[in-house]
């Protein structure tokens, strides 16, 4: 027996076939390359802040600080630290510390001039002016580039 006569025609459909699933693959992976920054110049940056989240500008500075609120009592230390720690990807720079009542407390940085590796901490140095009476204020710690600065409540008392 002789082998059936077949047509270019007849396996014409198996190759565009082929032909459109091996476009669909290309497409695929170069969308995937420009998405992720691979191709095109448009690098993504590490997680912001736990959400899963890619962010296509540069990572933006975390930090945590310790205590967020200081209590100076009529008898005691005139004087307490506040721990600022990098919790993110980038290096942060921690701005000149400032209190809102600079007649009675001043703050100063005491390890945090230079930038912050992350997971690593610096301190800002708080005095209380000893004067009678009661007194509050705000202690606000800015890092260069993180969208706001953080407060610390500061309370105090005295008597002479």
């Amino acid at each position: 027996m002789s082998a059936p006569n077949k047509s270019f025609f007849s396996g014409l459909h198996l190759a565009i076939t082929g032909f459109a699933a091996f476009v669909t693959a290309v497409v695929a992976i170069v969308g995937l390359a420009i998405n992720q920054g691979w191709i095109g110049g448009n690098s993504k940056s590490a997680s912001t802040g736990g959400t899963g989240s890619s962010a296509s500008t540069a990572a933006v500075p975390q930090y945590s600080v310790d205590p967020t609120d200081i209590v100076f009592q009529p008898v005691g230390p005139t004087t307490a630290s506040v721990k600022v720690t990098n919790t993110g990807v980038v290096p942060i720079t921690v701005e000149s510390p400032m209190v809102s009542d600079t007649s009675h407390f001043s703050a100063r940085d005491q390890t945090c001039s230079g930038s912050v590796d992350p997971g690593r901490s610096c301190q800002i140095q708080v005095t209380f002016k000893h004067a009678p009476g009661s007194f509050d204020a705000t202690l606000v710690i800015r890092v260069t580039g993180a969208p706001k600065a953080t407060e610390v409540s500061i309370k105090a008392t005295a008597i002479l």
